[in-house]
């Protein structure tokens, strides 16, 4: 059977059709589905990850940030976005360049530090592992 280049171009065509829907639900399909607190613990039986973003935060001594500008998606172990938390559990040690509180991060004095991000106790109620957590790096200037 010899197939026209236009009868190959066109089968091409309807199998990426067809396949689209496929690609949108791939792995990130629930990547802004925001976590309801109702939801925390049923998905925290499958939370693996969280990631950040952006990864990383830029701030001037004296400055403050919402950490609302920052997006946290949790991932299950196969890599499938779960969902972004609109909650989650934070620290940065004392004394570090930055500090943060409850819902504001602080430029404190040049250096470099990490604010850690892990997923809400609220929604690991049962369970003895460490909480899945995510790094971001932050660096305050002058």
């Amino acid at each position: 059977m010899s197939l026209s280049v236009k009868q190959v171009s066109t089968a091409l065509v309807v199998l990426a059709l067809a396949a689209a829907p496929v690609a949108a639900q791939g792995p990130d399909k629930n990547a802004s589905h925001q976590i309801t607190q109702a939801e925390l613990v049923p998905i925290g039986r499958k939370v693996r990850s969280l990631r950040t973003a952006p990864a990383s935060l830029n701030l001037k001594v004296g400055e403050k940030m919402n950490l609302n500008t920052l997006k946290v998606t949790a991932y299950d172990s196969a890599g499938r976005a779960l969902g972004l938390l609109t909650g989650y559990d934070f620290s940065i040690k004392p004394g570090e360049p930055a500090s943060v509180y409850p819902g504001t991060i602080t430029g404190v004095r040049a250096g470099m530090t990490e604010l850690v991000v892990r997923y809400p106790r609220l929604g690991w109620a049962g369970r003895t592992d460490p909480r899945p957590e995510a790094r971001v790096t932050v660096v305050v200037t002058r």
